[in-house]
């Protein structure tokens, strides 16, 4: 009597030829139900039941090809390189987000100006202000001394002057913010999102706002005061996000006007509380990190003790 573990795997894990035989007659099975209007016929209940069976052996072959191809795209060495340098991930992201709100920027001062909206304009301020931080940023990136032990120090207060000027900066952002949130309350302003893109747009933000807080936590355990100011003005963007994501939802599916109104103010100001408090965050440990260090770098003679950020 044979095994049913080797009879059961044959079944899920066929040959490549008999998998894509099964999925084409699933598909032409399923095709010819629906074409014909057998929805309810006895003959259409086989081909639901062999469709959900071509279904899991798709899904078994493709889950070990998916793996494969991903050890093989890992083992280039373009890719190997851009998994282990953290900067180089660090200043590609900052440039292209750099270049893509500088563009907002632009078409925003440019509608603002042209309607005469005050919408545009407080956004125009947003990206405008978004632009300034990645570029204060980015250039503590560029400006950086090589890594070593006699640079530490002058590479440890630069990064904290940009991590305190970026919570300085964050306090305009949150006033730009504070614009659009109110004209979104009093005004009912929002996003639109044409046919099902809102779907992504959704999964997208969702994605971008738990990556945002996950690398901002991570980012200040790596003591770098640089990144950390790059990780937090991406949490501030996914808040952002979300805000005007919750817009765009309760336009596009319905809803009263007050219970639209009382969403967009209760959303509206935990963001721009948490906005608020992340500047003030910042700006304060960055003044006290940097008061310490300038302490211990006159008090230091040859070996300064590290500044644990």
């Amino acid at each position: 009597m044979k095994r049913p573990e080797p009879l059961l795997r044959r079944l899920l894990f066929p040959g490549g030829g008999w998998a894509a035989l099964a999925v084409f007659a699933a598909v032409a099975s399923l095709w010819t139900v629906f074409s014909n209007g057998w929805e309810d016929a006895p003959a259409a209940r086989a081909a639901y039941a062999f469709s959900a069976y071509a279904l899991v052996v798709a899904i078994c072959r493709a889950v070990p090809a998916a793996r494969r191809a991903k050890t093989a795209v890992y083992g280039l060495p373009p890719v190997r390189r851009w998994r282990a340098d953290a900067a180089l991930r660090a200043l590609v992201s900052l440039r292209a987000g750099l270049c893509v709100n500088l563009c907002f920027a632009a078409c925003k001062l440019y509608a603002g100006i042209r309607f005469r909206s005050p919408w545009f304009g407080a956004a125009a301020v947003y990206y405008t202000v978004l632009s300034t931080m990645r570029f204060a940023v980015l250039r503590g990136v560029r400006n950086a001394p090589p890594a070593g032990p006699s640079a530490a120090p002058v590479r440890q207060m630069r990064g904290l002057r940009v991590y305190r000027r970026c919570g300085v900066l964050m306090f305009a952002l949150n006033l730009a913010m504070t614009a659009i949130a109110a004209q979104m309350v009093w005004q009912n302003r929002a996003y639109r999102y044409p046919g099902t893109l809102i779907y992504a747009s959704a999964a997208y933000t969702f994605y971008c706002f738990g990556s945002a807080a996950a690398s901002a936590v991570k980012a200040h355990r790596m003591h770098d005061p640089v990144h950390a100011a790059a990780k937090m003005l991406g949490l501030a963007g996914a808040l952002m996000s979300v805000l005007t994501l919750q817009t765009a939802m309760l336009a596009q599916f319905g809803g009263d006007a007050a219970m639209r109104r009382t969403m967009n103010a209760v959303t509206g100001a935990c963001v721009c509380s948490l906005v608020f408090c992340m500047a003030v965050f910042m700006a304060v440990r960055g003044n006290i990190l940097l008061r310490r260090a300038a302490r211990q770098n006159a008090a230091a003679s040859a070996a300064p003790p590290s500044i644990h950020f």
